[in-house]
């Protein structure tokens, strides 16, 4: 049977993921990566033609709702909870640091 991933593949799929794989690691990983390939050959070989994709399982849908215009608090009332305002504004601590 031909190798699917080869040490140099495995380095350089590591590589791109960040990880910094030991040589100990490495081969460890090569046959289980090597196993689940082969697992997805056999995958690749179901007939699967007549089967519709399913983008989810459970039937559920998205249940949303038009969007209304619709009266909002006024800017006095608005503020009216606000512990601290500045020309209309709330004014809130600073999240950013300069």
């Amino acid at each position: 049977m031909q190798q699917k991933i080869s040490l140099v593949e495995l380095q350089h799929l590591s590589k791109l993921a960040r990880l910094k794989l030991t040589s100990l690691e490495e081969q460890t990983y090569l046959p289980q990566i090597e196993s689940v390939l082969e697992y997805m050959d056999i995958l690749n070989e179901t007939d699967t033609t007549s089967i519709e994709p399913l983008t989810q399982i459970t039937g559920l849908k998205n249940i949303t709702r038009n969007d209304e215009i619709k009266p909002s608090l006024d800017r006095s009332n608005a503020l009216s909870s606000a512990s601290k305002t500045t020309n209309g504004f709330v004014v809130v601590p600073n999240t950013i640091k300069k």
